[in-house]
């Protein structure tokens, strides 16, 4: 319930975790073709790694590819391939604004039939957004530490995290 949900933001700057939360999961669930129908082509900036572990401080370890979303999609759920005990590369999404140095990210504005088909709760209550990203990435990918600015929402369809 919405009203749980802000209740737990109000006691404290705590994570919260909620599960088992209808956010419009299809009869079938979210699969990679789904993503691939909802998604489309859009082209999109992607860190790609030749390690599990994004690094960012220290020295960065991946190079950024533009590809279709579709093409994330194929990639990230591909079988992994022999080379090096398994994946080749590792591969991470995380949008942004159609002007992505003056826009936050907007899951509406930049993937719409995607956003149409997610449910997303309001804690904070109208007027109070401010931007939605939609991250995919492979199996085992392990992101540097970091802090947001803003509270979130992190809504999981899919994978473990």
């Amino acid at each position: 319930r919405i009203e749980d949900l802000r209740a737990a933001l109000a006691a404290g700057a705590e994570p919260v975790v909620f599960e088992g939360v209808d956010v419009g999961t299809p009869p079938g669930g979210w699969t990679p073709e789904l993503l691939l129908e909802l998604c489309g082509s859009k082209r999109v900036a992607v860190h790609a790694c030749p390690t599990t572990a994004l690094a960012w401080v220290g020295g960065k370890n991946f190079r950024l590819e533009f590809m279709g979303a579709d093409e994330l999609v194929r990639r990230a759920w591909s079988a992994p391939t022999p080379r090096d005990g398994g994946r080749a590369e590792h591969l991470y999404l995380r949008s942004v604004g159609e002007k992505m140095r003056t826009q936050p990210a907007d899951l509406r504005a930049s993937f719409p039939r995607l956003a149409a088909a997610v449910r997303l709760p309001d804690p904070w209550g109208r007027g109070a957004f401010f931007s939605s990203a939609l991250r995919v990435s492979t199996a085992g990918l392990e992101l540097w530490t970091h802090n947001d600015a803003m509270e979130n929402l992190l809504v999981h369809l899919a994978g473990v995290k």
